[in-house]
């Protein structure tokens, strides 16, 4: 934890110049407060962007994200997938009492 402002601090300027970047392309924005608000993106990894279909003529999210990954660069529509249904959640035996499944 001594390294965690540096280390957030260094994650959020790349993710800042990473969207800086993309600043004014048509159909995404990004995810993150506003410059001037003192606020950081904290320790975040990955730069989730806000899709705009209006912008690119009604395009469906999942072609634009086709249309991203053909360009060489990971792209998928939503956010995080759902960790309730994640291996770990359901078949941990925390206690040694025997898995909860049948």
């Amino acid at each position: 934890m001594k390294h965690y402002p540096e280390l957030m601090a260094e994650i959020d300027k790349a993710m800042n110049y990473f969207w800086d970047l993309l600043e004014g392309v048509p159909g995404i924005r990004s995810h993150r407060p506003p410059k001037d608000s003192g606020s950081t993106k904290g320790g975040w990894y990955a730069p989730h962007g806000i899709y705009r279909p209006e912008e690119l003529g009604g395009l469906s999210v999942q072609r634009f994200c086709e249309a991203v990954r053909a360009e060489g660069a990971p792209c998928y529509p939503g956010c995080n997938l759902p960790l309730h249904l994640h291996p770990l959640l359901n078949e941990i035996d925390v206690y040694n009492q025997g898995s909860r499944r049948a």
